[in-house]
This record gives C-alpha cells, structure tokens and sequence, in this order.
C-alpha cells in the first residue's frame, strides 16, 4: 500500500462533494456570516440529524426535534467566530456574541464575514 501524499489528500478533499456542497470555507478562528436562517445545535449530531430531517421528511418533524433538543435559529445577519469544524459533515460551530457555547450550523448557510458576500 502507498502512501498518498498530503497535497494530493487535499485535492482529494477540496473536489469531494461535501466540500462543494458550501460555497464557502470559514477557517477555524475566523467570523462567519450567517446567509440563510436555519437551526443551530449544541452538537452536531443534532444538526446533522435536522438537515436529514428536513431533505426527508416534514419541517414539522425537524422543528419539533430542535425545540425538544434545545437547538436555536440562527438569523441571516448573525455573525460569530467559527470555534470548530466537520469536513466531513459540512458543519461549522459557530460562537455567538453573549452566548457561552459555540452551536453547529451548516457550512452553506455561512460565509467568510470577510469577503462581505
């Protein structure tokens, strides 16, 4: 078995789908921008389980999961620093101004603040 080098790894990530999935990428430490209202939760399982919910069954279902789990909305607008992130899952945590814990959001609903899109 061969070793695959790490830019060729990168590549390889970079073309995957779950990559393209987002428009952007908010590095760890940098301000995301919230483009598009959806929920936020404190782990991302439950995030992932809602952008499942939604895809596959009725937004009734994924509100009333969210509510139960304590998971908030995340209005277009907020703005917050990106404390953690899943390539794999396509989601970012995002730390709130006055909120003590960072909460899971999907990455193509955020964009780098920076690049004001």
């Amino acid at each position: 078995m061969h070793a695959i080098p790490f830019g060729t790894m990168l590549l390889m990530i970079a073309g995957s789908p779950i990559l393209q999935a987002g428009a952007d990428v908010v590095l760890l430490g940098h301000t995301a921008k919230i483009v598009s209202p959806w929920f936020a939760c404190r782990t991302k399982e439950d995030v992932q389980f809602l952008k499942e919910a939604s895809s596959q069954r009725t937004m009734s279902t994924a509100r009333h999961f969210a509510v139960a789990r304590g998971c908030i909305v995340l209005h277009a607008g907020t703005t917050g620093i990106v404390d953690d992130a899943s390539v794999w899952s396509a989601n970012s945590c995002i730390r709130i101004p006055g909120k003590k814990h960072c909460y899971w959001f999907p990455d193509r609903f955020i964009r780098n603040k920076a690049q004001n899109h």
